[in-house]
């Protein structure tokens, strides 16, 4: 990248976080497929994206896929962020920009380009805009780490669901209670319960 459009992104940059100044990032859906949770207290966001694109008919699924988690650490309404895929979280990782723009709206800057992300919306010739879609009331948003993993009927309960993630699947968190989070897994069913929090990463620690 030239050194004067780099310059002129960190303006941007500085100049849309003192308009957003006072106010947070908002939990939720934002649009092109942008999950977002802002934590107030600890001041960290977590997040996932994930675009599909194209149709391959033969195997009946979608022939491109950009898939990225987020994590990071936030000054008011800008947050300094890696991404990367959860399967690869050392070699993948690419760190970027996040930051408020106005209410409903913020902005993605990412240093780099992840692979299978070509067909997809780019981050890194200019910010790209994501609007607030619904706003939810999420803690954090984690993948699962581990092969295979049950939903539980309630917090400290035994009673295993049917339902279950596999590795990679993301977990939107409303609530944790002892060594379990409640959240949603977004797909093309919806499930909602209970998983072990040891079977999903800890953010920043991966």
């Amino acid at each position: 990248m030239h050194p004067k459009t780099k310059y002129a992104y960190t303006f941007i940059f500085f100049l849309s976080s003192l308009l957003g100044y006072g106010q947070n990032i908002r939990s939720g859906m934002y649009d092109y497929g942008l999950y977002l949770s802002y934590d107030a207290v600890s001041k960290k966001i977590t997040g996932c994206y994930e675009d599909y694109s194209g149709w391959n008919e033969v195997v009946k699924a979608p022939q491109f896929s950009c898939v990225f988690y987020i994590e990071g650490n936030c000054i008011e309404n800008s947050c300094q962020v890696s991404t990367y895929f959860p399967a690869d979280f050392q070699d993948d990782r690419i760190n970027g920009k996040i930051w408020l723009k106005d209410k409903d709206t913020i902005a993605m800057y990412l240093d780099g380009e992840h692979g299978g992300c070509g067909n997809s919306l780019t981050m890194t010739d200019a910010p790209q805009k994501f609007t607030l879609q619904r706003e939810m009331e999420w803690q954090q948003i984690r993948f699962v780490k581990s092969g295979k993993s049950y939903f539980y009927k309630d917090a400290f309960g035994s009673d295993i669901a049917r339902a279950y993630l596999v590795k990679n699947d993301f977990l939107c968190i409303d609530k944790i209670a002892g060594n379990r989070a409640h959240g949603t897994y977004y797909g093309r069913v919806n499930t909602s319960g209970w998983i072990a929090i040891e079977d999903l990463n800890n953010p920043y620690q991966p």
